[in-house]
């Protein structure tokens, strides 16, 4: 398990590597993308500033109608006919296979994470940000049940919520350095250890969830306790993918970009730009980031 060698030395290897830039349309790629996801590498959807949304069919690169002006801040979804994209301003669009549509949250808060198990088990999550990128007033966990969005009743208060992933039963979110977590009966604050803010998370199943945050934090959680997975850089981690545990994704500022394989990480560099979200197959690994940057994949036989 990777939590046995979370307090082992770890051999960072530090390389550059070569991207492939999928095109975006002059009127688009002036603008961030702040999220990637989805069902296989020639099946890829962005969303980023100014309700953008893109999708990449393994040749060419399509502008989406989104149905909304605001920034779309995550996407997730069940299946190619069926796709969630949250973002500013209580921000929920649908995609049913033909169309976006815009969805009835029910909160003006911003929602900044969203992730599910099936068409009828969807979480997005998010809050105020009152002029700070981590902290806020308490907000909003919102489900979705198949038909309609409400908000989950769990009395909280001073916690800005950042991302959310969930199995069947139990789910996981963040907010600030600890994660709060649904047992499949009742809420629990698990404290998680870490002297640094959250910002993603990602699980392989109940018992095998990663976090990745500020100053180069990743944890790694094994059913019971966290444990620090440490990566030796200094710079802050703004998402994390998982394929297995001993396949494990991070990027974040200055173009960084990890890959754990079990035993080691390396470090991989796309230049200095902000790195903002990262999503892969068996084949490709896929990123998005700030103004110009746009959605670019590298193949995984290049990487170690």
């Amino acid at each position: 398990m990777v939590c046995s060698k979370a307090f082992a030395l770890l051999i960072i290897i530090t390389c550059w590597i070569a991207v492939c830039a999928i095109p975006l349309s002059a009127a688009y790629y002036d603008k961030a993308l702040f999220a990637v996801w989805g069902t296989s590498a020639d099946d890829i959807f962005a969303v980023g500033m100014s309700g953008a949304i893109f999708r990449y069919d393994g040749s060419k690169l399509v502008s989406m109608a989104s149905s909304t002006s605001n920034n779309l801040l995550d996407i997730w979804g069940s299946s190619p006919h069926d796709a969630f994209a949250v973002g500013d301003e209580g921000t929920i669009v649908h995609y049913n296979g033909s169309s976006w549509t815009e969805m009835n949250s029910g909160t003006l808060e911003c929602l900044r994470g969203v992730y599910g198990t099936s068409p009828n088990n969807v979480f997005a999550v998010g809050g105020n940000l009152n002029g700070s990128l981590w902290k806020g007033s308490a907000g909003p966990i919102l489900h979705y049940d198949g038909s309609k969005w409400t908000p989950v009743d769990y009395e909280l208060t001073e916690d800005n919520f950042w991302d959310v992933w969930c199995s069947t039963d139990e789910v996981f979110v963040i907010a600030g350095r600890e994660v709060h977590h649904y047992d499949g009966t009742q809420w629990e604050l698990m404290n998680t250890g870490s002297s640094h803010t959250l910002s993603s998370i990602w699980g392989i199943s109940a018992d095998d969830v990663y976090v990745a945050g500020a100053s180069g934090t990743v944890l790694h959680y094994n059913g019971s306790r966290w444990r620090s997975l440490h990566t030796d850089t200094e710079y802050d981690l703004f998402s994390i993918w998982c394929g297995s545990a001993a396949d494990i994704f991070v990027v974040g500022f200055r173009g960084v970009f990890l890959h754990y394989d079990g035993s080691q990480w390396v470090e991989h560099r796309f230049g200095g730009e902000p790195l903002y979200d990262v999503w892969g197959t068996s084949s490709t690994i896929f990123v998005v980031g700030q103004l110009g940057f746009g959605l670019r994949y590298v193949d995984r036989s290049k990487l170690d």
